[in-house]
């Protein structure tokens, strides 16, 4: 990988050719930094007005893409104009459309029970939060003691084992409960182009849910925000939600209409 600002100007040239870019950006980590509640990931006034104008350019199609459920992102972000790709790609909606992954939906129920079940199973260890967020269920473990970790994977593993129409996936401090269903947010992305039309996909993320997107998006601008190296399938990396601003500025400036 190559950090994105010692190839700017490359990056720069591939968008100013192109008649339609799409900007698709994850929240928690990337437009914010991670936090170690998710109520505590809000999004700074500077970075919603540069949002709120990539909304408006004309060849932009800008989409905030997270775990979280669409409800949930589209109210902590409240720019008008753009798509929101909740759940891992599970549930978009936009300006023209919205979708809803009818397997996905059909499996719904399977997570309160489970929820129950976790609830029942873990209690007693400070610092979980569970977030049933309608199409998926988080295990936030952040703030858990790190002896206590492996315990809290054991006991997630053992009881979303025994739905067998879900599965486990795992994140940053978190594990991830979804439906067995061949969707994630890469399939969403290209899901959202196919739909709008052809065009240079700009995808922005920080978690390992972030990689589909990476492999899938391959042909467009793919950037991972670490500040530690890692493998990733990502073309470019930058180090932190500061960096990523100053990105969206420039594609804010890169994709202004020319003056007349």
């Amino acid at each position: 990988m190559r950090h994105l600002f010692r190839h700017i100007q490359e990056i720069h040239d591939k968008i100013s050719r192109s008649e339609r870019v799409y900007i698709m950006v994850d929240y928690d980590g990337t437009l914010t930094p991670i936090a170690n509640h998710p109520s505590l990931a809000t999004l700074s006034d500077t970075t919603r007005n540069t949002l709120t104008l990539l909304a408006r350019r004309p060849r932009c199609v800008l989409a905030v893409v997270s775990g979280r459920s669409e409800e949930n992102v589209r109210r902590l972000v409240g720019v008008n104009g753009a798509y929101y790709i909740g759940n891992h790609g599970l549930e978009v909606r936009g300006p023209s459309f919205s979708f809803f992954h009818p397997k996905a939906t059909e499996i719904s129920d399977n997570l309160t029970h489970v929820e129950c079940d976790l609830k029942e199973a873990l209690v007693g260890v400070g610092g979980i939060v569970l977030q049933h967020k309608g199409l998926s269920l988080s295990v936030h473990y952040r703030t858990v003691v790190t002896h206590l970790v492996p315990r809290v994977k054991k006991i997630v593993r053992r009881i979303v084992r025994t739905y067998p129409r879900l599965r486990l996936t795992y994140g940053k401090k978190v594990l991830e409960v979804r439906p067995r269903v061949k969707w994630d947010k890469g399939k969403a992305a290209e899901w959202l182009i196919q739909k709008i039309g052809p065009g240079l996909p700009v995808y922005i993320g920080d978690d390992k849910t972030d990689e589909d997107a990476f492999t899938k998006l391959r042909n467009g601008i793919t950037v991972l925000v670490s500040n530690t190296r890692r493998t990733s399938a990502a073309k470019y990396y930058v180090n932190n939600s500061e960096e990523v601003l100053r990105f969206l500025n420039i594609l804010t400036a890169t994709l202004q209409p020319p003056r007349i």
